[in-house]
C-alpha cells in the first residue's frame, strides 16, 4: 500500500475548466433555433408566394378558356373568314397564352343542331420557393366546354311596348316598330323556330289579349265598368303576385277600341311562331291612351308563367296555336330555359283620381312602387328584366331603372340610338343562353 495519498488527476486544468464553462454556457443556443425559424418561415413563406403565383396563371387562363368556348359556341358568331377553332385560338393569342392552346380545341355540332366547343389548355409554371423541396414545377390546366344546344335550350321573350298617345311624336311609333323588327331578326337569327318563343304585349292604360284567353282563366270576375261596352281586356286584384297565373283573381275590362284614325288598340300576340309573324304584328302597333306600365309587365310575366301551360294545351288542340308550343311556357327553374322581360316606355305612370274604374291608384307613387313590386316579383323568379326609357321624363327613367335586373340591363336611349339599344338587348339574350358546360 502506498505511503503517499491519493491525488486526483487533472491533466490540463485551464483547458479543463474552459471546457466545462463551455457546456455550462448556454448562450448563442437561441441563434440556433432561430436559424432553424427562419428557414422554416422562408419555406412557407415561399409555399405561399409560389401559391398565390400559381393561382394568378390558373385563373387568367381558365379565364381565357371560359371566354373562347362562349364566343366560339354562339351560332351568332357567322364569322365567314375563322372557324369556331380558329376564334377560340385567337383568345389565347390575345392573352399571350397561344403556346398552351394550340392543339386542344375541339368543335362538335354545327349551326342546325347547334354546337359545342372544348378547350383543354395545359402549361407549367416554373416555382421559385418550391424547388427548395425538390418542386421545380406546377401544373396548370383550364378546360372548358361551352354550347348552344338549339335542340334543348330555350328562348321565352316578351317584348313589353308603350304605345299610349305620348308616342304621337311624327318619328316615335315608326323608330319603335323598327327597333322591334330588329329585335326580333338578331332574336332568331341562326335558330330554330322551335327554341324561340317571342310574345310582343302592346299596353297603355290597358291590355287587350287575343280573342278567347280570357275564359281560360279560372278566376275572372266580371268588368267594374258602369256599362260594358265589351269586356275583352283584363286586369289583376293584386297585380305584384306573379306566380299561378291561371287561377289568381282577375277582372275584366272594357277596351278602348275607336274607330280609325283615333285610337286603334292593338292586341297581344304570345308566342309568335316566326320573325314574319312578329314583323305582321309589330306593323299593328298604333298609339292609345295612358301609360301602366304595370299592366303591361304583369301581363308579359303570365306569358313565361308556367301555371298557363293547360292554356296553350287547349289552344294546341283547338288549333289556334301551333303544336311547338305545348310544353310552353317551361318552369320558373328549368336551366334550359332563358326567360326575359324586355319593357320600353317614353313616357310616365299615369293617371289618378279621374273618375275612370280603372284607376287603382291614388297617386303616381303608389302606382310607381307597385310596378317596380310587381318587377321584384318578376325578377325573384328567375326572369331577366331589361328595361328602356324612350325620351323619356325623369319618373319614367326611375322606374325604367329599378325595374331592371341590374343597371346594365338599363338603357335610356333617344329617337338615334333605340334600334341599337333593342339590337344590344337581343344580343346579351343571346349570349346568356349559352352554357358553359363544364
Amino acid at each position: 500500500m502506498s505511503r503517499f495519498p491519493s491525488i486526483p488527476f487533472r491533466p490540463f486544468p485551464r483547458i479543463s475548466r474552459a471546457l466545462q464553462r463551455h457546456a455550462r454556457d448556454e448562450s448563442g443556443a437561441i441563434i440556433v433555433l432561430g436559424l432553424i425559424i427562419f428557414v422554416l418561415m422562408l419555406m412557407v413563406g415561399g409555399f405561399a408566394v409560389d401559391t398565390m403565383r400559381y393561382e394568378n396563371d390558373r385563373v387568367r387562363l381558365q379565364g381565357t378558356s371560359d371566354r373562347a368556348v362562349l364566343a366560339a359556341a354562339s351560332l351568332m358568331n357567322n364569322n365567314t373568314t375563322m372557324s369556331p377553332e380558329e376564334l377560340a385560338q385567337a383568345y389565347f393569342e390575345a392573352e399571350g397564352l397561344g403556346a398552351y392552346s394550340q392543339g386542344r380545341i375541339s368543335v362538335s355540332g354545327n349551326n342546325e343542331s347547334g354546337r359545342v366547343v372544348t378547350v383543354a389548355p395545359e402549361a407549367s409554371m416554373d416555382t421559385m420557393f418550391l424547388r427548395l423541396g425538390g418542386v421545380s414545377g406546377l401544373g396548370v390546366s383550364a378546360p372548358a366546354a361551352a354550347g348552344e344546344g338549339l335542340d334543348k335550350l330555350t328562348l321565352e321573350v316578351a317584348l313589353v311596348l308603350d304605345v299610349s298617345t305620348s308616342m304621337d311624336d311624327s318619328a316615335m311609333m315608326p323608330t319603335l316598330r323598327a327597333a322591334a323588327e330588329r329585335f326580333s331578326r338578331s332574336l332568331a337569327d341562326g335558330r330554330p323556330e322551335e327554341s324561340l318563343a317571342l310574345s310582343i304585349v302592346p299596353y297603355s292604360t290597358q291590355v287587350w289579349l287575343p280573342e278567347g284567353w280570357l275564359d281560360h282563366f279560372t278566376n275572372v270576375g266580371p268588368s267594374p265598368a258602369p256599362v260594358v261596352e265589351n269586356d275583352w281586356c283584363h286586369d289583376w286584384v293584386d297585380i305584384t303576385n306573379v306566380v299561378d297565373s291561371l287561377n289568381a283573381p282577375m277582372f275584366r275590362q272594357n277596351c278602348i277600341v275607336r274607330p280609325a284614325p283615333d285610337y286603334i288598340m292593338a292586341r297581344v300576340s304570345p308566342f309568335v311562331d316566326s320573325h314574319a309573324d312578329a314583323v305582321d304584328a309589330i306593323a299593328q302597333l298604333s298609339r292609345y291612351g295612358q301609360t301602366h306600365i304595370d299592366l303591361g309587365i304583369r301581363t308579359a310575366a303570365m306569358l313565361l308563367d308556367p301555371s298557363i301551360r293547360p292554356i296553350t294545351s287547349a289552344l294546341v288542340a283547338s288549333g289556334d296555336l301551333d303544336a311547338r308550343f305545348q310544353a310552353y311556357p317551361a318552369d320558373w327553374t328549368d336551366d334550359r330555359a332563358t326567360k326575359a322581360i324586355v319593357v320600353m316606355t317614353d313616357g310616365e305612370n299615369c293617371c289618378f283620381n279621374e273618375g275612370y274604374y280603372w284607376n287603382r291608384y291614388a297617386t303616381r307613387a303608389e302606382m310607381d312602387a307597385a310596378t317596380i313590386a310587381t318587377c321584384d316579383a318578376i325578377k325573384a323568379q328567375g326572369v331577366i328584366i331589361y328595361s328602356v326609357a324612350f325620351a323619356a321624363p325623369q319618373a319614367g327613367i326611375d322606374v325604367m331603372q329599378a325595374c331592371a335586373s341590374s343597371p346594365g340591363h338599363f338603357f335610356n336611349s333617344t329617337i338615334d340610338d333605340l334600334v341599337y339599344s333593342f339590337e344590344a338587348i337581343a344580343t346579351h339574350i343571346r349570349t346568356t343562353s349559352l352554357r358553359l358546360v363544364h
